[in-house]
Order: C-alpha cells, then structure tokens, then sequence
C-alpha cells in the first residue's frame, strides 16, 4: 500500500483514497488515506496506508478470524475497523500498547 502511494497508478491510489474523497475531515487530516478490504465468513481483513499530514506515513494491515456471525456483522455494518486501523496508523503510543498487548501470550 505505502509504494502505491507513492508510485502507483494514479488511478489506482484515486479508487483507494476514496476515503478522503468522500469526507472533509479526513482531506483536511491525512495526505494519504489508501484503504483495501476484504471478507469471508467469520475473516474481516483491511490493509491501509495512512499518512497524517506534516507526519509519516504508516502500513497497517488487520486480519480478524474466527469472527462470531453476529460480531463480523456489526463490524460490516459499521466499518469500526476502519476506526481502529486509523487510531493504530495515526497514534504512535496507540500502536506500541496494541503491540505490547499482541505479544502476550
């Protein structure tokens, strides 16, 4: 995702921005906001480059599994991984705590 940003298509980083696009908030918050996403039963999967503006850009991918019919629903109906995914690309002391509590086994 970080190398189409910076040297892919223009019309594929276009289709993946469209984030940005479609939200004043984020045009005025990010340089980059490219997003892919995908599932099957019980997978939700995103991965994203994320570049707050005047900061460097951040590769996050999120791969959920062995979701519960009624949890993958409401994260389809309400995209709250995509507020994850933005919180562990734009918040540096978020993303070293979700690695810390990842790690434990």
């Amino acid at each position: 995702m970080r190398d189409i940003a910076r040297t892919g298509d223009p019309q594929l980083v276009e289709l993946l921005d469209w984030q940005r696009r479609r939200s004043t908030k984020a045009a005025k918050t990010y340089t980059h906001l490219l997003s892919k996403g995908g599932s099957l039963p019980g997978v939700i999967t995103q991965a994203a480059y994320v570049q707050p503006r005047g900061r460097p850009g951040v590769a996050v991918a999120l791969f959920l599994r062995d979701l519960p019919p009624d949890v993958e629903t409401t994260l389809l109906e309400t995209f709250s991984q995509d507020k994850l995914l933005l919180r562990l690309a734009s918040d540096p002391a978020f993303r070293k705590r979700a690695r810390e509590v990842l790690r434990k086994d």
